[in-house]
């Protein structure tokens, strides 16, 4: 367990510094088998995997597809067990990915089941990343982190701001500040 908690604790700071071969030497020394039987580790490997920068492929594409899999993974799998931190930190970083026109397509076309998964109301498409946002800031606001509260007012700006209607950002992003 303390091995594998170190690996992941590494792999997230070096991720911070902007040491990405370090980020993923670290990443990847985890001993995925050993971590599955721990849920709270298991869920941590996963949602690092898939917020981004922490997985490998060959294309963009298939990074993608990889990265938003590890986040479905840890969503079903932290709803499952109640831990309410891992199903937030997972819906901010879909709602993230799914900002981007791009990946939404993507998705749509190679993973329209995941997207469905998602989003029991049938939310359209271009709407979903802030679907996600919202339901991610419902669950920070239970659980009672400030800091990823202050993240889901984020992450719903940056949603606002990719179509264009940054009148509505910028109160999201001073809502943000003051978590902060």
């Amino acid at each position: 367990y303390a091995l594998s908690e170190f690996h992941i604790v590494s792999g997230v700071y070096f991720y911070y510094l902007q040491q990405d071969r370090e980020s993923m030497e670290e990443i990847d020394a985890v001993d995925v088998g050993v971590i599955k039987n721990d849920t709270a580790q298991w869920l941590n490997y996963l949602y690092m995997r898939g917020s981004g920068g922490m997985y490998t492929a060959p294309t963009h594409e298939e990074v993608v597809i990889g990265e938003f899999g590890n986040l479905i993974r840890c969503f079903t799998l932290a709803e499952e067990n109640g831990y309410i931190y891992f199903q937030a930190n997972a819906l901010q970083a879909m709602a993230e990915t799914l900002n981007f026109k791009d990946n939404r397509r993507l998705l749509l076309e190679k993973k329209k089941g995941w997207i469905q998964m998602v989003n029991e109301n049938e939310c359209p498409p271009d709407s979903l990343p802030l679907y996600l946002a919202r339901k991610s800031l419902q669950l920070f606001k239970i659980y009672g982190d400030w800091y990823q509260i202050s993240g889901a007012y984020r992450t719903m700006a940056t949603y606002y701001n990719y179509i264009d209607e940054p009148e509505k950002a910028l109160p999201l992003l001073d809502m943000a500040l003051a978590y902060v």
